[in-house]
């Protein structure tokens, strides 16, 4: 047996493993259903369906080195238990809060009809992160808020419908995929069998993908996507593109960035016609490599997380993006310890929810996409209440 298939085998145990001792649908869990998507789902296609490349042992120890790392970053979820259970919240910031939900919803049911909606794509994982939290809180404590549940599910369900068929567009998918992610979280803290729930989301693998590819590809049937893995570009080809970025470093045909992108990935939030010269983020990158007469066009390519560490450093990348996902992962972990046990713990919880949500788009895309969307996702929300707080 060769080594690179020891090497995914042993992956594929290690993330098996991780993703089923994670007591709730949290942090290892995420990344695991992430890997399982975005590296062995393409892996399977690869080998038995669309052959386009060489598994490269290097590229899969440094992914392996990188789990195992994510496996020893610890959680606390007895914190953020223990704000479930124990902190109220008072009927009338309650009422405040479904009023905002309400605002909001309306703001972008109207901004989406009138065609304006994509500014607010990025908000609304935010806002329906906050009307799915409070859902769950007031079914919990329903004796106390009454039937004010119900309310919040509307409202996550308006706001749901609305991104659907008002705001999602290309890259779309895997937002789609945070409302059930940001759901399922939030739903675990409440579950009492949260591993037969986890045992169900994998035996829904081919359900996602078939699904996934189906809204890109209209006109063929999920089984068709499939057996042909027609529409599903976005999940298939950024393990496509590391083997190739990879292999074009080797050959010289590309030059590292030296951290550009990563720089890029800082300054997201500075428009660009206020600094033409900005750098680019990866996935920019990526276009000029291997599709440059999409550049000057809003077309984008992803080639997973490790393909940034090595585009920026060469082949040092693969010591350093084992390092890099650690650092993250111990960044997130330390979100949640429960320093507020008021309101201020409700909105760190949700922030650690977006930022988990992201998680897929960091595997997916690197560092860009990544915090450009989880930052304007959690900052709108953070923003909006403290400018309610200076009234």
């Amino acid at each position: 047996m060769e080594l690179t298939t020891v090497v995914i085998l042993v992956h594929v145990m290690w993330i098996v493993r991780m993703y089923f001792k994670d007591p709730f649908y949290g942090m290892h869990s995420i990344y695991a259903l992430s890997i399982i998507l975005l590296v062995f789902v393409p892996l399977v296609y690869n080998i038995f369906l669309l052959k386009e490349y060489e598994a490269t042992v290097g590229i899969h120890l440094s992914l392996l080195a990188g789990s195992m790392l994510v496996g020893v970053v610890k959680t606390d979820y007895n914190a953020l238990l223990q704000l479930l259970k124990d902190v109220l919240i008072s009927n009338k910031l309650m009422n405040l809060l479904m009023l905002l939900s309400l605002a909001y919803t309306l703001v972008m049911l109207g901004f989406g009809i009138s065609g304006h909606g994509y500014a607010l794509r990025f908000p609304t994982i935010g806002f329906f992160s906050l009307a799915i939290l409070m859902m769950f809180y007031t079914h919990h404590f329903r004796e106390l808020y009454g039937r004010r549940y119900l309310a919040f599910f509307a409202l996550a369900l308006l706001q749901l419908l609305g991104f659907f068929f008002l705001l999602w567009t290309g890259f779309g998918r895997l937002l789609l995929f945070q409302f059930f992610t940001i759901t399922v979280f939030f739903a675990s803290f409440y579950l009492a069998k949260i591993r037969v729930v986890k045992f169900v989301i994998i035996l829904t693998i081919p359900l996602m993908v078939g699904v996934g590819g189906a809204l890109r590809y209209e006109e063929g049937s999920i089984r068709g996507i499939l057996e042909t893995g027609q529409g599903m570009g976005s999940i298939l080809v950024p393990l496509k593109y590391n083997e190739l970025i990879y292999a074009g470093l080797q050959s010289e045909e590309i030059k590292p960035l030296y951290g550009s992108s990563f720089l890029a990935s800082l300054l997201f939030f500075i428009p660009r016609q206020f600094w033409p010269e900005k750098p680019v983020g990866f996935g920019k990158t990526m276009v000029a490599w291997y599709m440059p007469n999409y550049y000057h066009t809003e077309h984008s390519l992803a080639g997973l997380y490790l393909g940034e560490v090595i585009g920026n450093f060469g082949l040092w990348g693969l010591w350093i993006g084992p390092i890099l996902i650690f650092l993250l992962f111990k960044a997130l972990a330390g979100i949640p310890k429960m320093k507020y046990a008021d309101f201020l713990g409700f909105m760190r919880l949700i922030v650690f929810a977006i930022f988990l949500a992201g998680i897929s788009d960091f595997v997916w895309g690197g560092t860009f996409v990544y915090f450009s969307r989880a930052c304007i996702a959690s900052g709108s929300l953070l923003l909006t209440f403290w400018l309610i707080g200076k009234k």
